[in-house]
């Protein structure tokens, strides 16, 4: 689902680093363990959080002209029905990894900031959720 507020909608405003703010309407299918992924960057891509792209880089993800910032989030924050959690985000990474147990099953909201230093936090670009177990861990 796509993301639902003031949001980046196509790869030149992420290269822009627009801020985005908004949350994803999830339906829970099933309790168990779940990895989540906060992106700048979509996962084809492979390149840190604080990276940009050059226009000579010829990468067919960014089109239309674009400013190119970077950003340099040094906060993540993950919330998913009653979870809520934040955590560091190490240098050059291109994803911040998030693993809860949802016990709870049916529609929630689900939210990803990123924070600079000294700014207002915004929306992550994307999330990868993964369910990697049940509830035991297995």
């Amino acid at each position: 689902m796509d993301v639902m507020g003031d949001v980046a909608w196509h790869q030149t405003m992420i290269a822009n680093a627009k801020h985005s703010t908004g949350q994803w309407n999830v339906d829970v299918e099933k309790t168990g363990r779940y990895r989540f992924k906060l992106r700048r960057w979509p996962k084809e891509l492979p390149i840190a959080m604080d990276a940009m792209i050059s226009e000579e880089s010829g990468n067919s993800l960014i089109y239309g002209p674009s400013k190119r910032n970077s950003l340099h989030p040094h906060r993540a924050r993950l919330s998913i029905g009653e979870h809520t959690h934040c955590k560091e985000v190490e240098a050059e990474s291109e994803a911040v990894v998030f693993e809860l147990t949802l016990k709870k099953i049916g529609p929630t909201l689900l939210e990803a900031w990123f924070q600079e230093e000294g700014k207002d936090e915004y929306g992550a670009y994307y999330v990868d959720v993964e369910r990697i177990g049940d509830e035991a861990g297995v």
